[in-house]
């Protein structure tokens, strides 16, 4: 099998999970609204069982897709694909939030210098020094510095393997104590395990595809 067939494979099934993820997002969105969340168990416990894996998926997702090509080629990448279009969404976004926030309280001068703050550090929950602008823009902000790290780092397994311990340990010590970090950066050291199961996901399956003919 040639390594386009096997590429374009690949691309099928992570479309397929993709397209899972964003139904289950929508869906569990959908569900918080409209009260069926308080009104019944059986609904909190199906948004409690889609919690539990969906975003993982996508980081999973995000590691199967990164490729590490030369560290231009990803600046490149992380900056035209990533970077910009999120300081473009939240700019956009700037003014309806700033609006949202005076039709509550019309006392607007600190919420300004609030989501503004919010808008840089990416961040989806209130800080002492931001509000969140774009809550779902966490997510970019998650991916960019993920991006960044396996960029700039030598990914070989003993890498890996205490990138993921570091990350694990750090992340139960901020748990243990109570602390949020700003840039989402603990959102960002949770992130690391799925990220590096999804990156090495791809290494093992393109090893099997080749070493078993792709399967044909």
């Amino acid at each position: 099998m040639s390594e386009n067939i096997i590429e374009n494979r690949n691309i099928v099934w992570v479309d397929i999970a993709k397209f899972i993820g964003i139904f289950l997002v929508v869906f569990g969105h959908t569900l918080s609204p409209f009260g069926l969340l308080k009104n019944s168990t059986f609904f909190s416990h199906l948004w409690d069982f889609i919690y539990l894996f969906h975003m993982p998926l996508f980081f999973i997702m995000a590691g199967y897709l990164y490729k590490s090509k030369t560290k231009t080629d990803n600046y490149k990448k992380i900056l035209y694909g990533l970077l910009i279009p999120y300081l473009i969404y939240q700019i956009i976004y700037l003014p309806f939030k700033a609006w949202y926030l005076f039709l509550i309280k019309p006392y607007l001068g600190y919420k300004i210098l609030g989501i503004v703050s919010g808008a840089i550090l990416g961040d989806a929950s209130s800080t002492p020094i931001s509000i969140p602008n774009c809550a779902p823009c966490w997510f970019i902000m998650t991916i960019i510095q993920l991006r960044l790290l396996f960029n700039n780092i030598n990914l070989n397994i003993r890498n890996l393997v205490l990138l993921n311990i570091s990350a694990i340990f750090i992340c139960k010590f901020l748990f243990i104590n109570n602390i949020n970090l700003y840039f989402c950066l603990d959102n960002t050291l949770m992130a690391v395990p799925y990220f590096t199961f999804g990156y090495m996901l791809k290494s093992y399956t393109k090893k099997g595809l080749r070493a078993g003919g792709g399967g044909l």
